[in-house]
């Protein structure tokens, strides 16, 4: 059927080890089968990264949600336990970490430790939203507590 046609032939299947194969007669469907198969590959590389990115925000709900339980107890001694071991683990930003600390040793009565932790917050770098909401909130206890203790500029 295809041997009738005047247009360059190549057999697919010979090069995949197939013993009847057809032919692809056309730079149209030469572009075609390249673009389905490429499309194919972004496709599933896409899901693949997609799934590993939702993986990693539930993780991240996960976490906070945890540690929302915690701060609605007052359970702060639970609060320290988690905020160290979510932290170790590469969980929390170091600006989050810092707050969390600080508030911990700040409701405990450790005025001293809590104003060492929000330092460290306000000089960490804000890179994304959540970090900025933080350092936010640092900055805003750590002008609390100084105003409090008489040295502010």
């Amino acid at each position: 059927m295809h041997e009738n046609k005047k247009c360059h032939h190549f057999k697919v299947g010979k090069a995949l080890g197939f013993k009847n194969s057809s032919y692809i007669c056309s730079m149209k469907q030469i572009k075609a089968l390249f673009l389905t198969v490429f499309f194919g590959i972004v496709a599933l590389l896409a899901v693949s990264c997609g799934k590993q990115g939702e993986q990693r925000v539930q993780q991240i709900s996960d976490v906070d949600l945890q540690l929302d339980r915690a701060h609605q107890t007052h359970n702060y001694d639970s609060l320290l336990l988690l905020v160290d071991s979510f932290s170790a683990a590469g969980v929390l930003s170091d600006i989050k970490t810092n707050y969390w600390l600080g508030y911990v040793h700040q409701r405990k009565g450790q005025q001293r430790l809590a104003e060492v932790y929000w330092k460290h917050a306000v000089n960490d770098e804000a890179n994304d939203p959540v970090s900025l909401d933080f350092y936010a909130k640092s900055a805003s206890r750590l002008a609390s507590l100084l105003l409090l203790k008489g040295d502010y500029e």
